[in-house]
């Protein structure tokens, strides 16, 4: 299971992101070295995020899925088999599973009519600020002219809808489990529930596998027994369900192989709302 929660906050070097590509990039490049990793299992991949984390998995996801554009994101590894009767394309390198926990919309409008463009230098300082977008990172020195092109690019609504993961679930080839507090969003930099709602409903107009989750009285970092029971317990389960039956660990021979299989694909009747 793959968790990039203190990516962006280690101590590396940070170039520019805007509207969370950096982000973005970094997870896909990690799906793909997955079969490099000897102590990793490539056929039991899935996804967990919080808050900003939870919009970069849900951008990762209509990266890697079913995707022909893209069909190479995955690299060499995955690009040279697929399981038979998966339902992978060959080429593709895909997720099993992913759970969302108090998820930043996946429709970038709303991210940037609640906080704006973006934090402007050193991206901690920028976190303490309740009136910065810290998914969006502009260094000091930056061009003007990038400046603008992305001032530009955030107000326009055809090119917010081509990087929105909401307007592309028909790529999404694994099972989303949504949780979310009833009580988040009431600080800024909180979540509203309306983002999750709203993520929830198009995934089922687009007739893909989810379910949601409300906590009441819960804000945007849950604490006490609904963070253990039961939400903790809800994901085990989840991740049981459609990665611990997977198939056996990869081994050296069929490491790269398994790498892009699936087993997450669902017939209607098996939806769960």
């Amino acid at each position: 299971m793959i968790t990039h929660k203190f990516r962006r906050q280690s101590n590396c070097r940070l170039n520019l992101w805007v509207i969370t590509s950096g982000l973005a990039i970094n997870v896909v490049n990690l799906l793909a070295a997955i079969p490099s990793i000897p102590e990793a299992d490539p056929a039991r991949v899935g996804m967990w995020g919080h808050s900003m984390d939870g919009a970069v998995t849900m951008k990762a996801l209509t990266i890697v899925g079913n995707n022909t554009a893209l069909s190479g994101a995955g690299g060499r590894a995955a690009a040279e088999g697929s399981v038979p009767g998966s339902g992978a394309a060959e080429g593709q390198l895909l997720v099993r599973a992913a759970v969302l926990y108090s998820t930043v919309s996946a429709d970038q409008a709303d991210a940037l009519a609640r906080w704006g463009l973006g934090c402007f230098g050193d991206v901690i300082a920028g976190e303490s600020r309740a009136n910065c977008n810290s998914s969006d990172i502009l260094p000091p020195g930056l061009p003007a002219e990038l400046l603008r092109a992305f001032s530009k690019a955030a107000s326009d609504p055809e090119t917010l809808r081509l990087v929105s993961p909401i307007d592309h679930l028909n790529y999404v080839t694994a099972p989303v489990q949504i949780h979310y507090g009833t009580w988040d969003g009431a600080e800024r930099s909180g979540t509203p529930p309306e983002w999750s709602i709203k993520l929830f409903n198009a995934f089922l107009e687009a007739e893909k596998p989810v379910k949601l989750v409300a906590y009441e009285g819960q804000r945007h970092s849950f604490i006490g027994e609904a963070w253990y029971q039961p939400k903790v317990e809800a994901t085990v389960r989840f991740f049981d369900q459609y990665m611990k039956n997977a198939p056996p660990k990869a081994d050296a021979t069929n490491r790269e192989a398994l790498s892009a299989w699936t087993g997450c694909k669902l017939q209607r009747s098996e939806y769960y709302e």
